[in-house]
């Protein structure tokens, strides 16, 4: 495996870890210390499209999270497709933030080698990783925290918009949609920026599907584009296990 894909592949494993667990990357990459947890009310108001509510994670202790990222990219003209799957475990909940601990289940890559898994080509510390979400969607690993996803802690309508670390974020309204691991009631928040890089700028887009009983992510679709290049992702909820729950550790060992 050459060092490119090794690059390329470590920023999609980051990429699926956060994901999953309610956030992608928006700033700029530099880290910075952890913010304080910010106050949320702790009931979701009853709404329809002309009424305020307060959007914020949330996560249950007796339940695991099973999401699938389809990450699509375009390497020298060949279509490349990596697949991961994740459990997320919640370690413990308090007002502000829960703990929780994704793990990688399976992950394969389709290219011009053909299929195969890959789990032993990744690095343990990409296939595991426990963090702290906070409610308005910043994450600290340890003393550091990068966020995206950013949820503003005050009343949101259809047709609210607002701005973090150069994201710009839409509520677009309300919707009903089926995933495989079923029915849900969601806020549609639309985001999209503009980013430098040294490469040239970076145009991101996307939509995000949000549970506003249950505070997740249930589905997100996120294009990027660079250098004449474009990749697609897409995340969805594929089940929800109720404790106790043990994750199958194959992946995470597998070393070859």
């Amino acid at each position: 495996m050459n060092m490119l894909f090794k690059k390329a592949f470590a920023a999609l494993s980051i990429f699926s870890l956060l994901l999953l667990s309610a956030c992608i990357f928006t700033e700029n990459g530099k880290d910075q210390n952890v913010l304080p947890a910010t106050q949320t009310p702790q009931q979701t108001q009853p709404f329809g499209q002309d009424k305020n509510v307060f959007l914020s994670f949330k996560y249950s202790e007796n339940e695991v999270l099973i999401h699938r990222v389809i990450l699509d990219q375009n390497e020298d003209g060949n279509l490349v497709r990596n697949v991961i799957e994740t459990a997320t475990v919640v370690l413990k909940t308090t007002q502000d933030y829960a703990s929780i601990r994704v793990i990688m289940l399976k992950a394969t890559r389709d290219d011009f080698n053909g299929f195969r898994e890959i789990c032993g080509e990744l690095p343990f510390g990409n296939k595991i990783s426990d963090m702290n979400i906070y409610r308005d969607g910043k994450i600290a690993r340890g003393k550091r925290y990068k966020t995206n996803i950013y949820l503003p802690q005050r009343p949101l309508k259809k047709g609210s918009v607002w701005e973090f670390q150069g994201m710009k974020y839409k509520l677009s309204g309300f919707d009903e949609i089926t995933v495989p691991a079923g029915k849900f009631k969601v806020a549609v928040i639309e985001f999209s920026a503009n980013i430098a890089t040294i490469y040239g700028e970076k145009k991101v887009s996307g939509r995000i599907y949000f549970d506003y009983e249950k505070g997740l992510i249930i589905k997100e679709e996120r294009e990027e584009r660079l250098a004449g290049k474009t990749t697609k992702a897409e995340n969805v909820l594929i089940a929800i296990k109720k404790q106790p729950y043990k994750p199958n550790m194959h992946c995470v060992y597998s070393n070859t």
